[in-house]
């Protein structure tokens, strides 16, 4: 594993609800660069998604730059079902949020 050290922040991920679209949010993930590549933003994601279905949130949005490919990745990993639109090298992405067998509880999150 590349040099980490246990006592920084791994990942963070987080989701706002859009006011004028009440059932859609847009969702954010970073991940430290020593820790990218083992499925933690993955885990993170489906973490945010399973909380937000619990919440009433139908999709989530996200722009990012086109070349990051591995942003688009962590987003399909979400869902299998992403609308992508390009425009000014700019990739906006609409996650459709879809039911999982095993969601990941609030509580469990909490713990």
């Amino acid at each position: 594993m590349p040099d980490y050290d246990p006592g920084q922040l791994a990942g963070v991920g987080r989701f706002v609800r859009d006011p004028q679209q009440p059932d859609q949010a847009e969702v954010a993930i970073t991940v430290c660069d020593a820790l990218q590549g083992m499925g933690h933003g993955r885990t993170i994601g489906l973490a945010l998604a399973d909380v937000a279905k619990a919440r009433g949130l139908r999709r989530f949005t996200a722009s990012l730059l086109g070349a990051d490919v591995a942003a688009g990745r962590l987003l399909h990993a979400i869902s299998r079902r992403v609308q992508t639109d390009y425009s000014g090298g700019i990739a906006d992405l609409v996650v459709e949020l879809e039911t999982r067998e095993h969601p990941i509880s609030s509580e469990a999150l909490a713990a």
